[in-house]
C-alpha cells in the first residue's frame, strides 16, 4: 500500500500518467484525466470528477508503523504531541 501511495504522489508531483490517468490541477483542485493516447476517447468524453483533499499534496510520508507493531498506544501519541507543542 505504501508503494502504491508513493507512486501516486510521484505521479501527481511530476504530472505523469498513473494507471491510465493523468493528474492536472484546476483552481487548486486535483483532476485525474483519462489518458486516451492508446485508444480513442468515448463520445462525448466524461466530465472529470473533482476530489478535494484536506492536506497539501507534498504531505505524503511513509508509514512509521512496522510489521512488528501490533497497535498504537494513544497515550504515548498524546504525550508526544503535548511534549512537542
Amino acid at each position: 500500500m505504501t508503494d502504491y501511495v508513493d507512486s501516486v504522489r510521484i505521479s501527481i508531483e511530476s504530472g505523469t500518467e498513473h494507471s491510465g490517468l493523468l493528474p492536472t490541477f484546476e483552481e487548486g483542485a486535483l483532476i485525474w484525466d483519462v489518458d486516451y493516447s492508446d485508444s480513442p476517447p468515448p463520445v462525448p468524453p466524461p466530465k472529470p470528477t473533482v476530489i478535494r483533499i484536506p492536506f497539501a499534496l507534498t504531505s505524503f510520508l511513509p508509514s512509521q508503523i512496522g510489521p512488528e507493531d501490533d497497535l498504537i498506544d494513544l497515550d504515548v501519541v498524546r504525550q508526544t504531541i503535548i511534549d512537542t507543542a
